[in-house]
């Protein structure tokens, strides 16, 4: 009984806050030695300060998310809910190490750039780019607007992708490790397909 009343927990507000950091600072702050780690780093702010009570373990949890990372924005939304919900398990007792969660991160991020890189820079923004530039050029104002509606759908992507990898937690891992390839060779067959027609 005592346990469950000292769990802790993340609450929603804390995953919004998570993905907003996510959203406005992960390329904001970019270097050459690390690429996105800082702005990950900033964007599991929240979760550190609601799972972590003293100095020291906030100051160790901010040096493990500082490790090299780099992935693709809107897939790899579904990073930080992993490692939040990972986050949660270690405070709570688990035995997750530093090395299990940064192995996490290093393991997704180049499966979830390659799949949101073909997906959407590669597929659909050239795409789009191309017809709604055809479309301004004939005078339509629909081209501009279609273009922004295209670009926020895929924005509006990214939050249930951080939420599910929260609520999926590490059981995504197993799933995510068979199917990568499948995702993978099915948007590199849709690319090579669209612009061959």
């Amino acid at each position: 009984m005592t346990e469950q009343v000292n769990k802790k927990k993340l609450t929603k507000s804390d995953l919004i806050k998570t993905f907003l950091l996510w959203e406005t600072q992960t390329e904001v702050c970019l270097s050459y030695e690390r690429l996105m780690s800082l702005g990950f780093c900033i964007s599991m702010s929240p979760v550190i300060n609601r799972l972590y009570d003293t100095k020291e373990e906030r100051a160790a949890a901010m040096k493990r998310h500082m490790v090299f990372f780099n992935t693709e924005n809107n897939w790899g939304a579904f990073i930080p809910g992993i490692v939040a919900s990972m986050e949660e398990d270690r405070a709570n007792g688990m035995p997750i190490t530093d090395d299990l969660i940064n192995n996490i991160k290093i393991g997704l991020m180049g499966p979830l750039a390659g799949v949101g890189d073909a997906i959407f820079w590669f597929t659909l923004m050239p795409i789009m780019s191309g017809i709604c530039a055809s479309l301004a050029d004939q005078g339509s104002v629909l081209g501009p607007i279609l273009y922004f509606l295209v670009f926020f759908a895929a924005f509006c992507l990214r939050f249930p992708l951080a939420h599910m990898g929260y609520s999926t937690g590490t059981k995504a891992l197993e799933t995510l490790q068979k199917n990568t390839e499948k995702v993978s060779n099915s948007a590199s067959i849709l690319a090579v397909t669209i612009l061959g027609g």
